[in-house]
This record gives structure tokens, sequence and C-alpha cells, in this order.
């Protein structure tokens, strides 16, 4: 299954931008004399003390030579509703009829994009609840949106994929968080980025460092860079994920240990939140001021109640990982070691498979994240 993520937060607009990464950016070109567009969208989602580059990317449309959508070579596919007992099927629906309600109303939920602007507790406005078959239109929306302190104002929730991608050249994988869904967020929601994600694990998957436990698994996704290769698509990433509560400590040895039908590589649901921010961590002595110190120290006043004054807890480091956060459905796997190796083109020179492994490299561009190189 897809990678999908949960966020309740608030959105920002990019605001500081370098030659090289923009919050929108626009390539043009042509092939076999069709003038074509390239676009993509960035934006900040903020929950708590982490921040997170949400990306509406791979907007693609060919253009007339005023730019504008060429509307008679344009094709949206997408899959049928699976009602009546009969299996979803892919349709082929004209640039045109791609806002028609009752085309709308023939696609499955998943094959839509959506932006719901009624607010919880106010009675529901049916056009306020806008669904879209091009993720341009979708794009364009959340664009205006973000120029909209009354919507930036509110805490949303967002549901997407998290879109994975591997750099050949470098040995490098690279994570888009991609959204599909907005919608404003109800008040007893708590702020959170959570993953959720089926990872497959080895023996000896589980590693004890220091305080924490660090899991290295495996996640199969689809990557359209290899879709014309043997593979078809289908690749295999690492992820890593931490465990810092020490009472879940022994709960996660004995769940990745567990091998059914006494199968190499086994495989479960997890869920994890994705942390990028700076946390806050409870004030230690050291941390006090030099006269709290001093309070303590003479007897005056007790740590406790320093603690307490100095207002408990103060920002630590800046922390990037995923977290744990539960996992359920285990099930054994014919996998074996060499399934789960990076992709690679059918034919590419077996003695290039080399620098596969985690790195701490970025892209020049910066236009996403190494997946791993933080952790």
């Amino acid at each position: 299954m897809a990678a999908t993520f949960d966020f309740v937060g608030k959105l920002k607009k990019i605001e500081k931008e370098t030659e090289k990464f923009k919050a929108f950016d626009e390539k043009k070109g042509e092939k076999q004399g069709d003038s074509y567009t390239f676009q993509k969208f960035r934006f900040k989602a903020v929950n708590g003390n982490n921040s997170h580059t949400m990306e509406v990317n791979d907007v693609f449309f060919y253009t007339n030579s005023d730019g504008s959508v060429d509307a008679n070579k344009m094709k949206i596919y997408a899959r049928s509703k699976a009602e009546g007992g009969a299996k979803s099927q892919q349709l082929v629906v004209a640039f045109a009829d791609r806002a028609n309600p009752e085309i709308l109303d023939k696609i499955a939920y998943f094959s839509k994009f959506g932006i719901n602007l009624n607010k919880p507790g106010e009675e529901k406005v049916a056009s306020n609840d806008h669904e879209y078959l091009f993720k341009g239109d979708f794009m364009n929306a959340l664009r205006k949106l973000m120029d909209n302190p009354n919507f930036t104002s509110r805490r949303v929730h967002i549901k997407g994929t998290m879109d994975v991608r591997y750099e050949e050249s470098t040995g490098i994988f690279y994570r888009t968080f991609a959204p599909s869904r907005v919608w404003f967020a109800n008040d007893d929601e708590p702020d959170m980025m959570k993953l959720s994600i089926d990872l497959i694990y080895g023996p000896g998957a589980v590693d004890e460092d220091g305080d924490i436990l660090r899991v290295n698994c495996y996640h199969r996704y689809y990557d359209a860079n290899y879709r014309k290769d043997s593979c078809k698509g289908q690749a295999t990433c690492p992820i890593q994920f931490v465990v810092r509560d020490k009472q879940c400590f022994d709960s996660v040895r004995r769940r990745f240990s567990n091998f059914p039908d006494e199968c190499t590589f086994a495989k479960l649901d997890a869920t994890l939140d994705v942390i990028n921010g700076t946390e806050m961590v409870p004030i230690r002595y050291e941390d006090l001021s030099e006269d709290a110190r001093e309070n303590i120290d003479f007897g005056f006043t007790t740590l406790e109640e320093e603690v307490r004054a100095a207002g408990g807890t103060v920002y630590g480091n800046r922390v990037t990982e995923l977290r744990f956060r539960g996992t359920r459905n285990v099930q054994g796997t014919a996998y074996e070691a060499e399934d789960l190796l990076p992709p690679r083109h059918d034919g590419a020179d077996e003695a290039d498979d080399t620098s596969s492994g985690l790195s701490t490299e970025k892209k020049a561009d910066d236009e996403d994240f190494d997946l791993f190189g933080d952790l």
C-alpha cells in the first residue's frame, strides 16, 4: 500500500526562496512539436514545533502558443467507483469535462483531490466542498487560499501520500509529502503529522542506541522512473524509525522478532510520527540561571520549585526522525534479502550497485528531503 499521512495544524507560505528553491516553480519544454509545462507548488505545514514541506508536484499539461492549456491534447485518467459488484475501471475524461458534476460523481474518491471549506459545527454548504480531477486545478485553488488569512489562520486537516523517489546515481532516496485532501480541523483534534506505512523487517531489525531503539525496515513503493523496467516500477527503500519511550522497548523488540510461518522477512502496518523541529525538553539544573542555582545550593528553594518557576521546559536540539506510534497486522512474506535491494534499471552495470546505504548528502537545489540522511 502507499504510505499515507494525516496532518493537523496550520499552513504557511514559503517566504524565503532561492534561485533553485521556489514556492511555485514552472518549467516549459517542447517534444515532437508539442509544447508542454510542468508545475509544482510548495508550502509549509506547521504542527507544534514541527514544520513540514508539502508539495503539489508533477502538474503537467500541453500548452497553446499563449501558454494556456491545450484542451484538445489533454486527457485525464481516473478510476471509476466500484459499485454494484462491478470492479473499478480506468476512465479517460476530456479536459473540458473535468468539472462536470455528473463526471465527478462517477469517479472514485481516491482518484480525486478535494478542498472542503465548511467550518466544523456550522451548517454544511455544498458550494464550499470542492473536488478536482485535474491536479493543476487543485494546486491553483491552494495557491489562492495561501494568500487568504481567513484560511491560514485556521487549523486544517490534510490527507496525502509520502511519495518516494530514488536517485540511482547517488544512491539516495528522497521523500515528498503530497497532499490530496484538505479540510478544516475539529477543535478537539490534536496537532500531528502521522504516517501510516507498511514495513518489511528481517532478523536483527532492532538496534539499541543508548536511550533509544532504532528499527531498520524496508518499504515497497511505486517509482515511476522504473515503470518501463522489468520491475514495472515496484521498488524497495529502507526505512528507519526510533523508539524513545523505554516502556515500549520490550514490546517493540517482541513485535520485530516475530516471523510467522518461519519466514525470513515479515511485514506489518505501522503508524509513525513525523518529527522535524525543535522539541521542548524538561529544564535541568544546568539550564537554570545562576541566581536560581544559588537558591537551590543555599537551600532557599528546591529544584522542583525553580524548574516550575522557569516554565518547566526549554527548547532542545532540532530533531528530524520517524518515531514509533504503533503497529498491527503482522504476516509472513516470501521475500529474501535480494528482493529488497534498491531499484536498478534493466541492463545497469551490476558493479555500480554501490552507495545505496543511508546518506547525509543533500541535493543542491534542496527540492526534496533525503529520506534518511538526518536520522
